[in-house]
This record gives structure tokens, C-alpha cells and sequence, in this order.
């Protein structure tokens, strides 16, 4: 009796216990139209080339520093935020770059996100600040207003993201409307 009390204890407390999160990155997807044979992951100190299939197909693990990583193809180049513990799947069209980007897995959402984001920054020129610094004070306070909003619904809105990269994003965004106004 003793053995079947102590060892419906173990199963309890086993069962009980936390999954173990991975201290590496699951990294899957393919790419139709490939330039190249590898698929470079860069990051701080970081590089890895990852062997893509003749179909397109490509799969590997990477131990990261927590993160921003840039990624080509050869040709294509873009970013996409790693976190050990990610089982993520980054599938797109290199003909359609990056519009075809798409991401499931965990760390998709936070992902997702930050494509959106770029996708906003550059549809709405906010690299090039000259654009709104010839501006007339009340267009660009309006403009300004327009975009701090949009960014912010975009970051409230966004699924599934990393809690880490929504207080860097809400940091960034309040950063990026100081930039303008003190300019």
C-alpha cells in the first residue's frame, strides 16, 4: 500500500510541475522562389546558416541571445525577433518579399506585429523626417497626433505579443513622438 501511495505521489507532483521551456529557438518554414541554398540568421555575436531543401523547405534549432536577428536568403534581407523557447515557422514567397511573410508558431504574434509596424513606418515615410519637418506646425502637430494613435492601436491590437517587446514598443512609441515635437 505504501508503494502505490508513494508512487501516486510522484505521478501527482510530476505532473504538477512546470513545463521545461527550451533554452533554444525551433525554426521552420519555406521559401517559394529561393535565391539561394541557406537561409543566414545574424544577430549580437550570432550566425547561422541553415540548409534549404530543394523544395524550399528548411528546419534547424539556434541557442540566441534574446532578440532582434536580421535573415536573408541570399538576396532578401528583413528582421524577426528571437526568443529561446520560440517554436516558430517564417514561410514566405521571395518574388513577393516581404508582403508573402508570413509567421505561425509561438512567437508569431510578436512577429506579426513587427512586420505590421515596419510595413506602416515605410508606408508612411517615417524614416525620412524631413518629410514632416517641411510641414506647417498645424499639419504636422494633426499628422503627428494621426500617427502616434495608429502606432498605438497597432501595439494594443497586436496578438499574442511578447511582454517584452510591448514595453519596448510602448517605450519606442512615446520615444518617436519626442524625437518629432523636439525637432
Amino acid at each position: 500500500m505504501k508503494i502505490l501511495i508513494t508512487l501516486i505521489l510522484a505521478i501527482t507532483i510530476s505532473s504538477c510541475s512546470k513545463p521545461q521551456i527550451k533554452d533554444y529557438v525551433s525554426i521552420k518554414g519555406s521559401i517559394v522562389n529561393q535565391n539561394g541554398e541557406t537561409l543566414t540568421i545574424l544577430g549580437k555575436d550570432f550566425k547561422k546558416e541553415i540548409k534549404v531543401n530543394e523544395d524550399g523547405t528548411y528546419q534547424d534549432t539556434l541557442k540566441v541571445v534574446d532578440g532582434f536577428h536580421g535573415f536573408n536568403d541570399g538576396e532578401l534581407q528583413a528582421f524577426v525577433y528571437l526568443k529561446n523557447g520560440y517554436d516558430i515557422e517564417m514561410n514566405f514567397d521571395a518574388s513577393d518579399f516581404p508582403n508573402s511573410l508570413n509567421f505561425d508558431g509561438t512567437g508569431a504574434g510578436t512577429n506579426k506585429y513587427l512586420n505590421e509596424k515596419v510595413a506602416y513606418i515605410q508606408e508612411n515615410q517615417l524614416d525620412n523626417a524631413k518629410v514632416y519637418f517641411e510641414l506647417e506646425k498645424q499639419e504636422f502637430d494633426g499628422r503627428l497626433t494621426e500617427i502616434s494613435t495608429s502606432l498605438n492601436d497597432l501595439l494594443e491590437n497586436a496578438d499574442d505579443l511578447d511582454p517584452d517587446v510591448y514595453k519596448m514598443e510602448k517605450d519606442n512609441n512615446i520615444k518617436l513622438a519626442e524625437y518629432y515635437n523636439s525637432n
